[in-house]
């Protein structure tokens, strides 16, 4: 899907005649283990709680 995304953006931003670069991806180190799993699943709790707000605020 993302890739779909990237062919439209790149599509538009050719009508401006720009200077086509592309970048290598970014590396992600990890340093703390545990702070990385306390941020994961934080983030997914979070999306979860997010997810059934809007859910319940659609229902109303």
């Amino acid at each position: 899907m993302k890739m779909i995304h990237s062919i439209g953006v790149y599509r538009f931003k050719k009508g401006f005649n720009p200077q086509f670069v592309e970048f290598v991806n970014e590396l992600y180190i990890v340093f703390n283990p545990l702070m990385n799993w306390v941020f994961n699943i934080s983030e997914k709790c979070y999306k979860l709680l997010n997810g059934i707000k809007n859910k319940l605020i659609k229902k109303n």
